[in-house]
């Protein structure tokens, strides 16, 4: 399967979910994330519009914006995260940089998180945005240095 066929899949699940459960407080930022997968930029952004929670929107809407060509907002929105959340969400912005193929600012917080012992980095790592990390030495430098068992999941190259 291809990365956008998994999109299609997951928009799938997530309203066979939100048939069930349509209060879902998730509901927004997920659809976004998949719209984004999809590339389809404009319901991505009008599902995150919908999205109320302060890190989680701005988070998705960083690379919203910077997949519409908005260059100039998505930096100043970046900076943004930088300036909110720099002081607890290494990985996340690690994600975004990775996004935006600033490889050296994405190890930079991915160094970060790992100082802290941040966990989410384990969930975060197989992360889509990262695969623009792949093929660069310091990517399976990373990875080896977590210490985890061979049968860890996460890409090497």
């Amino acid at each position: 399967y291809s990365d956008k066929e998994e999109y299609f899949k997951a928009e799938e699940a997530l309203r066979k979910y939100l048939f069930m459960y349509e209060d879902s407080r998730w509901t927004h930022n997920f659809l976004a994330q998949i719209y984004l997968g999809q590339g389809n930029i404009e319901k991505a952004m009008n599902e995150i519009e919908q999205d109320t929670d302060p890190f989680w929107s701005l988070f998705i809407k960083n690379m919203i914006v910077y997949a519409s060509g908005d260059k100039n907002r998505a930096d100043k929105l970046l900076n943004e995260l930088v300036e909110k959340f720099g002081h607890d969400s290494w990985p996340n912005i690690a994600v975004v940089y990775a996004y935006r193929g600033e490889i050296d600012k994405a190890f930079y917080w991915l160094e970060e998180a790992y100082k802290v012992k941040d966990a989410s980095l384990f969930t975060l790592l197989s992360y889509p945005a990262f695969k623009n990390l792949w093929g660069d030495p310091r990517w399976n430098k990373f990875i080896n240095k977590l210490g985890l068992p061979d049968d860890h999941g996460f890409h090497r190259d």
